[in-house]
């Protein structure tokens, strides 16, 4: 950690220490405390040191976070010392915290969010509520990392982007946030198919425990949490918390978990997670199915999958290593036999760029020798007169007609070898998508691009300069009398 974040981490837990000790003698006090992990409302009636203890609070934090109600009326510092010295009696006061506003007055810095509880109650009624999928308003998913600090917690845990502690934050490591070595959103949804009609987000990121006292039973609603959004990582389907899909050799369809499942433990979780880098380390689809078979096997009806995962996932894993070694074998005989057959298909679509070229030269050559000899039968059949047949109408016509015929020829061959081209490559992609089991998509985009590129470049540039030599002779046939005048022959 260096020494900015330090700063002003110690900066926060200092806020919060003052905070807490205002707060104390006033809860102490309180007929009804309400906190949610973004505010704490805080109700009363009236006693010997309230009107100090109010002043204190109001003196410590900034008045844009805090509103403070005696007697239903939003008061400051100034208004309590003139209720007590007009002797106004303090019936009922309210105090309402906007605890985000206190800790991040300026926003979030870092994309680290701190989140402050009271007390363990508050706390723990926060993480019961807590649903780890939800793609709206799920705040442990809307930053970075997230530092959850409560008062008088004495079991810190946390992992590489969730750390929850005491207002000191001190159990909490110094180079925190950790280094995520795990998959993405991306991945995830790559691998698991999201049927929910209002989405969900998998990525186990912020619910991984990787550290502290994670066997704590404070910790057991995250170890809970942790342990769904693991083994919703190795389903083939998700429609949500009560259905999900194994499609292994057996289909499956059970709930994710249970209320009358036990609570994964540290090593439950760390077997878990085992699997999942295992999966998404290479080839997820084909490590999730090998995982999956075992799994769905070994599962028994009414079972959950975070009940089942946790019983098999260990031999699910060994044997899942040691099939894939043959399978990939085999995948691999398999890919090299698309790869030739692939790489047959590209060096036609080779052949097709040159055979065009060579298609529109021969084509500029025949006619070039046509256009010669139509002038040479045409108008130089008569010698002896040919400045009188360059001069005449006839000669004019005919050599806009020549220029019209060159440019309807260039469109006409331009538009039909693009477009052969265009439908030859569509095709060969589409058959390649389609007949290929062994090469992903992106090596098949790969493999029809890049061995031919050079000679792409080379097509559209000759091209362009067959193109262009077909324009200026159109041009000079169009203003073939123009030209000769202007050289000085008419």
């Amino acid at each position: 950690m260096d020494s900015l974040k330090k700063v002003k981490l110690l900066e926060m837990t200092n806020l919060l220490n003052d905070l807490n000790n205002c707060l104390i003698p006033i809860c102490y006090h309180a007929g009804e405390i309400i906190e949610y992990w973004d505010r704490l409302d805080i109700t009363g009636n009236q006693y010997a040191d309230l009107q100090d203890d109010l002043s204190i609070l109001l003196r410590t934090v900034t008045s844009s976070s805090l509103t403070v109600r005696v007697n239903d009326d939003a008061v400051d510092i100034s208004s309590l010392k003139q209720m007590s010295e007009d002797g106004i009696p303090f019936e009922n006061w309210q105090i309402l915290l906007n605890k985000e506003g206190a800790i991040h007055p300026d926003g979030v810095e870092n994309d680290i969010h701190t989140i402050w509880f009271m007390n363990n109650e508050g706390f723990s009624k926060w993480v019961s509520s807590i649903e780890p999928f939800n793609s709206e308003n799920n705040i442990l998913r809307q930053h970075r990392a997230t530092r959850i600090l409560v008062c008088g917690f004495e079991h810190a845990f946390g992992g590489p982007a969730l750390a929850i502690d005491n207002i000191n934050a001190q159990a909490i490591p110094e180079n925190w946030p950790l280094k995520y070595e795990g998959p993405d959103e991306d991945a995830v949804k790559r691998q698991v198919h999201i049927l929910s009609h209002d989405g969900a987000l998998l990525s186990p990121s912020p619910f991984l425990l990787s550290w502290g006292d994670i066997d704590s039973d404070i910790a057991q609603p995250f170890r809970f949490l942790s342990g769904k959004s693991l083994v919703t990582c190795l389903t083939q389907e998700f429609y949500d918390t009560k259905r999900i899909v194994l499609k292994g050799t057996r289909r499956l369809e059970l709930p994710l978990a249970i209320d009358s499942d036990l609570i994964p433990s540290a090593s439950d979780l760390n077997k878990l997670w085992k699997a999942v880098q295992w999966v998404y380390e290479e080839r997820s689809e084909v490590r999730a199915a090998l995982i999956t078979d075992r799994l769905s096997l070994d599962l028994s009806n009414g079972q959950s999958l975070l009940a089942g995962a946790c019983k098999f996932i260990n031999d699910a894993l060994t044997q899942s290593i040691e099939q894939y070694k043959f399978v990939i074998q085999d995948r691999k005989d398999a890919y090299a036999k698309e790869l030739r057959e692939l790489l047959k298909d590209v060096q036609h679509q080779a052949g097709l760029f040159s055979e065009k070229i060579r298609s529109i030269m021969n084509s500029l050559l025949r006619d070039v020798l046509a256009a010669l000899l139509l002038i040479s039968l045409g108008l130089f059949s008569r010698v002896g007169k040919s400045k009188e047949v360059l001069e005449s109408d006839e000669a004019n016509l005919l050599f806009k007609a020549l220029a019209f015929y060159l440019a309807i020829s260039l469109f006409l061959q331009v538009f039909i070898h693009l477009r052969d081209l265009y439908l030859t490559n569509k095709e060969l992609r589409y058959w390649t998508k389609a007949t290929r089991t062994q090469i992903g998509i992106d090596e098949i985009k790969k493999y029809l691009s890049d061995p031919i590129k050079d000679r792409r470049w080379s097509f559209y540039g000759m091209l362009t300069i067959l193109s262009l030599i077909y324009i200026i002779l159109s041009f000079m046939s169009w203003n073939f009398q123009y030209l000769l005048k202007t050289s000085g022959i008419l």
